[in-house]
């Protein structure tokens, strides 16, 4: 157990759970930080393994406490013949990052991931999933992501918290209700690229800084047509209301949309003289600023009538 920071003047230089041969390690072993401790394996670009040539358990948990790594991390072989598992509980931070953006997460067969609580948070540059994206159980939390999730497999990613940042997801995706993905961190935008199919009853969440600078999904054609039965969020900076015209190119995809999702505007005001135009987003995954109708045309147009409604009734006495 690690309840206080481990690390020495430039980090730890490299850390073993639960494989054979090496002093800090064991045949089946567990190392818990926790109570706001810390643990630093980032001397450098380096390997840590969990479950390398036995059965290895790290679980971060608690908030306050941290594991900040630089380098690859294993969490089980690719094989299946060692297991291990990677715990992110309670409000805990994980950084996997590297100096040339190469942080990766290898999720082995037999490896699995586990993030949930609602402050627990793993940043990571890019994930290997050997195939098979229902050992990740990401449940809750925060998923920020800066390069590519890969070999996610038949089974679609599933995002139980929020998956933030930018990059590409090598297989679906899906986002169950009370999930959200969220291209950027909700101040900023960002891209995401799924090349399998989206199916969304969660939350998308949009931020729009300009019309040349806004958040974006793109899905393959190859993928099929999203199902969003969901809600489409958009966002604005206090500093920006777009002009009558502006048009925003939130989601790329092959087909139409079919119906059952939503929009939510409350924090992307427009103020009363425009308003939002989602008519074209079936067909092109765009939405627009458009006049807001002048106060009183609708009424003014309901007394144009009324001559001719009672002409209309008297003629038929």
């Amino acid at each position: 157990v690690c309840s206080s920071d481990l690390t020495g003047p430039n980090g730890v230089p490299s850390l073993n759970v639960g494989a054979v041969g090496s002093p800090n390690s064991a045949t089946s072993g567990s190392l818990i930080v926790s109570n706001q401790g810390a643990l630093r394996t980032n001397a450098g670009n380096t390997t840590a393994t969990i479950g390398g040539t036995g059965t290895g358990t790290l679980a971060v948990q608690d908030a306050g406490s941290s594991w900040i790594h630089t380098g690859l991390v294993y969490v089980g072989d690719t094989t299946g013949s060692t297991v291990g598992t990677l715990n992110i509980w309670n409000g805990a931070t994980v950084n996997i990052s590297s100096t040339n953006n190469a942080g990766t997460l290898r999720i082995g067969a037999a490896g699995s991931l586990n993030l949930s609580g609602s402050n627990s948070t793993l940043n990571v540059d890019s994930m290997d999933l050997a195939s098979n994206a229902a050992n990740v159980h990401f449940t809750s939390g925060t998923l920020n992501l800066a390069g590519a999730i890969n070999n996610v497999g038949s089974t679609p990613l599933s995002i139980g918290g929020t998956l933030g940042g930018s990059g590409t997801i090598n297989g679906g995706v899906t986002v169950p209700s009370g999930g959200r993905i969220q291209p950027g961190d909700g101040t900023s935008t960002g891209t995401f690229s799924i090349t399998g199919p989206l199916n969304l009853s969660g939350t998308m969440q949009m931020r729009l800084l300009a019309v040349n600078s806004y958040s974006k999904i793109i899905v393959d054609p190859s993928a099929g047509t999203p199902v969003l039965t969901g809600t489409i969020a958009l966002s604005l900076p206090t500093t920006y209301t777009p002009a009558i015209g502006a048009s925003f190119d939130l989601l790329d995809f092959a087909g139409t949309l079919g119906p059952g999702y939503t929009f939510d505007f409350s924090a992307a005001s427009l103020g009363s003289d425009k308003q939002w135009d989602t008519s074209s987003f079936a067909a092109t995954g765009s939405v627009s600023v458009s006049a807001a109708p002048e106060p009183g045309t609708a009424t003014l147009a309901m007394l144009a009538s009324s001559p001719l409604l009672i002409r209309r009734r008297r003629q038929r006495v």
